[in-house]
């Protein structure tokens, strides 16, 4: 029997009935490919939450001890993603998840920084570029390099959707309200209909809960229910995953 990534994702997360988990715990133990495919999923989910690690936000795990639980300033940006992200990556993910990166030869260039952003060289890229700081510095320098990444796909006539979502503190730059980068914001999306604004419920429910604040967004961004599951979902689709 075949098992879609969905069943297998929601057998790790043990959201199936008990009798549905038992046979697939069964056919994991004697399919060794069923068993590389559950690897891979356990080993990409753990990459992600280790980076959402860095900001303690909407119910994730908190930081590691002696880990920075943030950045600031343009340098920061460069260097946002987390250097264990990197060596985990190139230790842990296997040829499995690189066959669904067609754009991406090398196999740790599913998990980008910000620099490497604007490095990409394919026919076709699709990339979430994840903001979880309303840090100006931090923010302003993610969307320089966004619009560059735009420009440049646009003058060479190749393919690239880039998809923008935001939780935690990044959740205020979509905010029709407060945000600083409103009138930016606003701008790219007009320009580039490829260049689109997610924002996580878990944190506008949790500003409702602790802050009696119920967010306007800016037109045209679509809410999902979970930054880390929207992530995840794009890394399984074979998207590649950038931290601002």
């Amino acid at each position: 029997m075949k098992y879609t990534d969905e069943i297998l994702n929601e057998y790790i997360d043990r959201q199936l009935p008990e009798d549905e988990e038992q046979r697939i715990t069964e056919a994991i133990e004697n399919d060794q490919v069923l068993r590389a495919r559950v690897r891979e999923l356990r080993t990409v989910r753990s990459l992600v939450r280790l980076s959402f690690s860095k900001t303690h936000a909407d119910g994730d795990e908190p930081p590691a001890k002696g880990r920075p639980s943030g950045f600031s300033g343009k340098k920061a940006v460069a260097a946002s993603l987390l250097v264990a992200l990197g060596a985990l990556a190139g230790w842990l993910l296997n040829d499995t998840l690189t066959a669904r990166s067609p754009a991406y030869p090398d196999k740790h260039a599913v998990f980008l920084n910000t620099t490497q952003l604007n490095d990409l060289d394919a026919e076709e890229v699709k990339a979430v570029l994840h903001v979880s700081t309303a840090d100006p510095a931090v923010v302003d320098a993610a969307l320089d390099e966004a619009e560059r990444l735009l420009q440049k796909y646009r003058a060479t006539h190749k393919r690239l959707e880039l998809e923008l979502i935001a939780n935690a503190g990044g959740l205020n730059i979509l905010r029709a309200d407060v945000s600083p980068q409103k009138r930016r914001l606003l701008e790219l999306q007009a320009r580039f209909d490829n260049f689109s604004l997610l924002a996580c419920n878990k944190a506008i429910k949790r500003l409702q809960r602790e802050r009696g604040i119920n967010p306007k967004l800016l037109p045209g961004v679509k809410v999902v229910p979970s930054a880390l599951d929207q992530i995840l979902l794009r890394l399984d689709m074979g998207w590649a995953y950038i931290r601002a």
